[in-house]
């Protein structure tokens, strides 16, 4: 499965974001392969506020893939835990997977879904600072 995820993830895809509240994001996400269990998830992009101010955002992550599981880590040195996901089903299905993050005093709970042309990453964040849920939908360039 790890190797066929990597397959398919990997070179450009563009992206749309919802945010709780008006907001919206889009741009284009690049899957670069690092070894032969590492994706680097590179986004770039446009965030438009709920005044109609947009601004430039761009985040990475890093993907470590082994045989039924992924785990998502912040591109940073050294890299940081994001979370980690058991994978269950298939790419023509969906492959899925939950995972959870707390960050300070707020919580994360992750969903994502993989197909072979499509992928959606769900972000459920609640707590004393945030309050929002987010859905990125990512489709083939």
């Amino acid at each position: 499965m790890k190797k066929e995820l990597i397959q398919v993830l990997a070179g450009e895809w563009r992206y749309s974001r919802t945010i709780t509240g008006g907001v919206y994001a889009g741009g284009t996400v690049i899957f670069e392969k690092i070894g032969s269990r590492r994706l680097r998830y590179n986004e770039t992009g446009t965030l438009q506020l709920e005044d109609g101010r947009q601004l430039a955002a761009s985040r990475s992550y890093l993907f470590d893939l082994s045989d039924r599981y992924l785990t998502v880590l912040f591109d940073e040195r050294p890299p940081r835990l994001f979370h980690e996901l058991s994978l269950a089903g298939s790419l023509q299905t969906g492959l899925e997977g939950r995972g959870e993050h707390l960050c300070g005093p707020d919580f994360y709970r992750s969903e994502y879904v993989f197909r072979s042309d499509a992928v959606i990453i769900r972000h459920a964040v609640s707590g004393p600072r945030k309050d929002y849920v987010s859905t990125t939908n990512l489709t083939r360039a």
